[in-house]
Parts: structure tokens; C-alpha cells; sequence
């Protein structure tokens, strides 16, 4: 009988956590670290300033440890520096065997060459890459057509193009990259030219036992005034621009001319918000979008369980949002742009539908063709459900994740 492996002692930075914010980064970060303790490993995350002024809290035998001299979630020059002094007084009494940077947090023990001077194994999870941050800045400066967004545009291509050289050498000190998806494995091997002994792919992973398909209830959302015989559109998203909400709202007369009876609820919240609302209003269209505001991990099943078609018509080229992974685990029929790293997530009309970003009449047309044909929606959200709980649960994420911490101590003797 083999001898069960100990437990590891990890250290995992990360500049966000779900005390900062609601969003995707941060609700990854806290369900691997408590699927990682679940397994038997002891996990301690250092971030960034929580907002009310804590130091410290467990959460599901999780430590987190907030740094107060920190701006909360951004990746400045105090966390650079507080983040390391965190690490390295912590590291005295608690001997980490390996440390997990969750994207930027990661970087300032990687260009401090923490790693190589208290001889301590680094893995760095990539949720995006320099080379899709420039594409999606690009995609909404090219949509927009404003002189003052394009300048603003270019301004910020040119930071991450200094942002890219600042970090070339030092995401190659890392012992171990982690890519979330088939395309990014691509780029980060072209980008940093990593080997391939130090590239690993490991898919995101949700909780396929929250989000499941359960019986439409309209009651759960009786404050929205939804009838029953209604068709229900949900995307939920940050109400920025290049989430390309605001081409969904423009696709919305084209959908209502075939069905009447829609509605479009949109979850999430932002400062492209007022811009959404006002589109809305200018195309006469306040009685069929709900504007929700943020809405919590706990409650979002149940507007999966609502919906008949979930919508995310992003226009970044980055990973692909965990809100995708919620809605077909919850076995919906999902239309998505095809970009970035979706193709990794979804087969075009095997379980979901891909079109092209930006597009407006592509939304409106593939939303009609699905409502029409239920039979056909009902097998995409099944083939969906499916995909998600073989290669995207958390318990795949969680032990992908850990075969890397155990091959990278393995090759690091």
C-alpha cells in the first residue's frame, strides 16, 4: 500500500480576494486555496489592503494576511515591496515549502529573485497575458472611434509593452508557469520562451455542486417582475467596456422584433454602467433590461436556473470568465464571442454557440435561433453541463494544481 503523501505548506500571492471585490480572480484564488486546505495542505495568502482596515482572517482554514501599508487590490509599488517583507518575516516562522504568485501578485517575488536567495520553489499562474491585454485595449479603441479613447488607448498598449520587457526575465526564474487554457499555454511559450518542463496547463475550476441545472422558479427573482411565459437573456459582467455589454443592448431590437416577450437582465456593476443605462434608455428599452447591480456568488444560481440563454459578448481577449463556466455547468445554452481562450471552454454548437465579438447582428441572430428551437438549446445546455464537470470542477483544478506544486518540488531537489 503506497504511504499518503504529507500535506504542503504553501504561501500563495495575490493581490485581490474576495474581501476587495466581486469578481473572477479573486473567487478562483479563495476556492482553490480551500479546496487545496480541504486536501490537507496548509495554505497562507498575503494581499493586499483589506478595506475596512483587517490584518488578518481565516476563512475556511485558509489564513489571509492583509497588508495595511498596501493600495487594495492594485499592483503597486507598496505591494512590490510589502508583499516580499510579508513573505520573508512570515517564511521565518512557518518554513513555506512553495510559494503560488496568482498573476501580478506574483511578480515582485519573481524580479526580486526571492525565490533564488531563500531557495524557495515559485509557480505563477497566468489568468491573461501582455499579448491579450494589447489585443483587447485595440478591439475597444478600434469599436470606439474616439480621438480621447484611442489616445488613452495607445497610452496604455505602450504600458504593457514596458510592462512585458520589465518582466521577460523574471517570469523565467519562475520553477513553474501555470496557463489556464490551450491558447494562453501557446503564448506564454512564444512570449517568455519557456521550456516545455516548466509550462503547465491547468484549467480553472468551479463548484459544479452550486451551479447545477435546477427547476426554473420564478418566485426566486419576483422582484424583477418577470412573467412566466417570458424569455430571459443574463449576462453578467463588470460594466466596463471591453465586456461588450453595450452590443448585446444594441442587439436587443433586433431580438425583441422576433420575441416580444424577452426580457435581459444584466448583473454586475461598474463605471460603464451610466453608459449602459443611458444606451438603453435612447433605444426605448427600460421595460425590457433589468440593471441588477452586483450579485452575489450564493445568489447566482438562481439566475442561471431563470434564464433561458446566458450571454457573455466580451470583447477582451483574455481567459475565459468563471461567469461562462457557472452558466453551462448549470446546463444553459451559452452564446459567447469567440476570442481569447473560449475555444478552450466551448465547441461551436456542440455546447454553446460562438460568434464573432463586436458583432451585433451575430448576437441577435444566434439568440433567435436558439429560442426557437428548444429541443436543440436543452441538448447544448446537457453537452455543456457535461464539459464542465470532466475538465472544469474544482476537485480537477485543485489536483492539476497540486501535481504541479509536487513535479516542480520533485525536479527543484
Amino acid at each position: 500500500m503506497n504511504k499518503e503523501k504529507k500535506g504542503l505548506n504553501i504561501c500563495v500571492l495575490a493581490r485581490v480576494m474576495p474581501a476587495h471585490a466581486k469578481g473572477g480572480m479573486q473567487d478562483h484564488t479563495l476556492s482553490l486555496c480551500e479546496e487545496l486546505v480541504e486536501s490537507g495542505h496548509k495554505v497562507t495568502v498575503i494581499t493586499t489592503q483589506h478595506p475596512d482596515g483587517l490584518e488578518y482572517e481565516n476563512l475556511n482554514g485558509v489564513e489571509v494576511f492583509y497588508l495595511r501599508e498596501t493600495e487594495p487590490i492594485k499592483y503597486s509599488s507598496s505591494w512590490q515591496k510589502e508583499s516580499v517583507r510579508k513573505f520573508i518575516e512570515l517564511n521565518d516562522k512557518l518554513n513555506f515549502e512553495i510559494v503560488h504568485g496568482q498573476g501580478s501578485g506574483g511578480l515582485p517575488f519573481l524580479i526580486q529573485k526571492v525565490n533564488l536567495k531563500h531557495k524557495i520553489p515559485t509557480v505563477i499562474s497566468f489568468h491573461g497575458t501582455t499579448y491579450d491585454e494589447i489585443r483587447s485595449i485595440y478591439n475597444v479603441m478600434t469599436a470606439s472611434g474616439d480621438l480621447k479613447t484611442m489616445a488613452g488607448s495607445l497610452k496604455g498598449i505602450l504600458w504593457h509593452l514596458q510592462h512585458y520587457a520589465s518582466i521577460f526575465q523574471p517570469v523565467r526564474r519562475a520553477e513553474g508557469v501555470i496557463a489556464t487554457s490551450n491558447e494562453q499555454r501557446d503564448i506564454l511559450k512564444r512570449m517568455y520562451q519557456l521550456p516545455d518542463d516548466k509550462l503547465y496547463l491547468v484549467y480553472n475550476g468551479i463548484d459544479v455542486n452550486l451551479f447545477k441545472p435546477m427547476i426554473k422558479d420564478r418566485t426566486k427573482l419576483s422582484e424583477y417582475n418577470l412573467n412566466e411565459d417570458d424569455y430571459v437573456l443574463f449576462a453578467v459582467a463588470r460594466m466596463v467596456e471591453e465586456k461588450g455589454i453595450q452590443n448585446l443592448i444594441k442587439a436587443m431590437p433586433l431580438i425583441i422584433s422576433q420575441t416580444p416577450n424577452l426580457k435581459l437582465i444584466l448583473a454586475g456593476d461598474g463605471d460603464y454602467r451610466f453608459e449602459l443605462e443611458r444606451l438603453a434608455d435612447e433605444l426605448n428599452l427600460k421595460e425590457k433590461i433589468i440593471f441588477t447591480g452586483s450579485v452575489s456568488l450564493e445568489e447566482l444560481p438562481y439566475f442561471y436556473s431563470n434564464c433561458d440563454i446566458f450571454i457573455n459578448p466580451t470583447i477582451r481577449a483574455n481567459g475565459y470568465d468563471l461567469t461562462i463556466l457557472q452558466a453551462m455547468a448549470s446546463g444553459k445554452a451559452v452564446i459567447v464571442s469567440d476570442i481569447g481562450s473560449i475555444p478552450t471552454v466551448i465547441n461551436n454548437n456542440e455546447n454553446g454557440v460562438l460568434v464573432q465579438p463586436g458583432n451585433v447582428e451575430e448576437i441577435a441572430k444566434s439568440v433567435v435561433d436558439l429560442l426557437s428551437r428548444p429541443d436543440f438549446r436543452e441538448q447544448i445546455g446537457k453537452m455543456a453541463r457535461e464539459r464542465i464537470v470532466e475538465k472544469f470542477s474544482l476537485e480537477s483544478m485543485t489536483e492539476g494544481t497540486i501535481k504541479v506544486y509536487r513535479d516542480v518540488l520533485e525536479r527543484y531537489k
